[in-house]
């Protein structure tokens, strides 16, 4: 097959007749592999000195023939204005095609081509279609490029990079630039000046390098402005250096090697769902707080409505696996408070333990909290008793000692001076004559033995608090006749003894200050098993909740 067949029957000699100085000087230039200089700069309107034909400009594209060899270097026009369309549908370009700060009246059409590098450096045009296009080289859209409609990238195969810096891309009210399921071998840069007006699209798309947006500016402010749902990228997703984003970011199910971004360039919407990162790097926040306003810009559909995990637990992930364990600790927390927050959590008893379970051990990624809080009640507790020890509020548990007439100087009510002669103490605390087979009471032991559930120090079963003793009321077999009114008279502060016979009653303020520290004293007992339990679970791993 002859160049002139490729050429759909057109040869030089259909051009020859009429070629204007501007063609004969890209001819001349197309013969040597020079760069035919019709302008310095973008031509604003036709002349004779740089109008060419869409179709003789197609001609030498495809190689011209045997009378208009072009060199192996291809076609580079510098400031030439091709009046209308040029379609390349379907046709196989063997060298490169450079445009440099040329006019395109119309289209490029390159459905189905194969090229080895497209570059339209500078170059003004209404539109590219270039669906399932085959570059072996690169493309380049950049430095002045100007497209004032779509620029159709879909399925191309480029085997470098696509290269659309400083390049504006104008379809507000559709897609600026189309290159779903793009396949690149290098990368895809959308920086340093680079403007789309509508939706950039890169769904789908496979790209071999990194995608670069830093600098670049995407205006869709009622929909998406940078599109890469199901994106593949190799290697670095740049979003900095400010880059702006006017309209939603849509990363739903994008994967990408290494994200670097600036909070400052973040869109006011972004879409998460799905998508995966193997690291942060640069200068990309990894501090929670920042890393939660990134996961709040997402639309409230996803944070409330069908609260979607996915973006917190692969942030936790990341950040642990990049060694910020605090922040991916702090991350895990908010999560299980949005849960409950949202309604996941659900139940008249889940959600109020769920909630305690996140205050008293951070849902178990704090495992040193129920140990402090235990500390603080362990501490508390022991003041309480030291006050109340101090009050002649405790006594020895055995009664062989306790109502032995030897030690009866001893007991809160006993006289001023017993009947074996001792003068009255008054308090089995500080009492030197206390029995010696007791371990003298200690404040500070006694909580430590009370808030431990399982291991012994001897105070508790050595002391206890002087309590009044209620009569049954009919049987002592029939406790729980007593049951209801105990109840009424606790919880009816106007029915205490305090408060009918005041105060400065030294009888009533003991057995009042009794009862108050033996619930006390239940209270810790109830909370050294609490924070037990919860401390073994939080220990060996059952609490986490990292699958909820």
């Amino acid at each position: 097959m002859t160049k002139a067949l490729k050429a759909k029957g057109r040869t030089l000699a259909e051009f020859d007749k009429d070629l204007s100085p501007a063609e004969k000087k890209v001819l001349a230039a197309a013969r040597d592999g020079e760069v035919a200089h019709l302008g310095d700069e973008r031509p604003e309107t036709a002349s004779d000195d740089c109008r060419l034909r869409p179709g003789f400009v197609r001609f030498l594209a495809l190689g011209g023939d045997d009378a208009a060899p072009v060199h192996e270097q291809g076609v580079w026009i510098k400031g030439g204005w091709i009046d209308g369309d040029m379609d390349c549908e379907g046709a196989v370009l063997p060298h490169d095609l450079i445009l440099w700060d040329c006019r395109l009246d119309g289209d490029l059409i390159l459905r189905g081509a194969t090229t080895r590098t497209l570059n339209l450096g500078g170059t003004r045009l209404k539109g590219i279609e270039a669906d399932r296009l085959e570059a072996t080289g690169g493309v380049y859209l950049r430095n002045g490029f100007h497209a004032t409609s779509e620029v159709r990238l879909l399925g191309a195969r480029i085997g470098a990079n696509l290269e659309c810096d400083g390049g504006r891309f104008e379809n507000p009210e559709g897609v600026a630039l189309h290159c779903d399921r793009i396949e690149t071998k290098g990368g895809v840069f959308l920086r340093n000046r680079f403007h789309a007006s509508g939706e950039v699209r890169l769904v789908g798309a496979r790209i071999g390098g990194n995608l670069e947006c830093n600098g670049g500016r995407f205006d869709n402010r009622n929909g998406v402005a940078l599109h890469c749902d199901g994106a593949t990228i190799a290697g670095t997703f740049f979003l900095r250096e400010g880059a702006h984003l006017d309209g939603r970011l849509d990363l739903s199910a994008a994967k990408v090697g290494t994200l670097v971004d600036d909070a400052a360039c973040w869109p006011k919407e972004i879409v998460l769902d799905g998508f995966r990162y193997d690291r942060l790097a640069g200068d990309a926040p990894a501090d929670a707080a920042a890393r939660l306003r990134w996961l709040d810009l997402q639309d409230s559909e996803d944070l409330i409505t069908a609260f979607k995990p996915q973006p917190w637990e692969h942030l936790i992930k990341v950040l642990r696996e990049m060694g910020h364990h605090h922040a991916a600790r702090d991350i895990a927390i908010e999560k299980q408070n949005r849960l409950r927050s949202v309604g996941k959590i659900r139940g008249y008893v889940a959600v109020p333990l769920h909630w305690l379970f996140g205050v008293l051990a951070g849902y178990g990624y704090r495992p040193l909290r129920p140990v402090k809080i235990a500390f603080w009640f362990w501490l508390g507790f022991a003041v309480f008793y030291h006050l109340m020890a101090g009050q002649g509020g405790f006594g020895p548990s055995n009664p062989l000692g306790f109502d032995n007439p030897k030690y009866a100087h001893c007991r809160p009510d006993a006289p001023a001076v017993s009947a074996t002669g001792n003068v009255r103490v008054g308090n089995w605390a500080w009492c030197p004559e206390s029995p010696g087979e007791y371990a003298a009471f200690s404040p500070m032991a006694y909580s430590l033995d009370l808030i431990l559930p399982v291991i012994s120090l001897g105070q508790a079963n050595e002391w206890g608090p002087i309590t009044p003793a209620s009569a049954p009321n009919e049987t002592k077999l029939a406790w729980w006749r007593n049951l209801w009114p105990d109840l009424k008279r606790t919880l009816a502060p106007t029915e205490w003894d305090i408060v009918r016979f005041g105060w400065g009653d030294d009888g009533k303020r003991r057995e009042f200050l009794g009862l108050l520290t033996r619930l006390l004293i239940w209270l810790e007992i109830l909370v050294g098993w609490v924070f037990s339990g919860l401390l073994v679970a939080v220990l060996s791993g059952l609490a986490k909740k990292d699958d909820a």
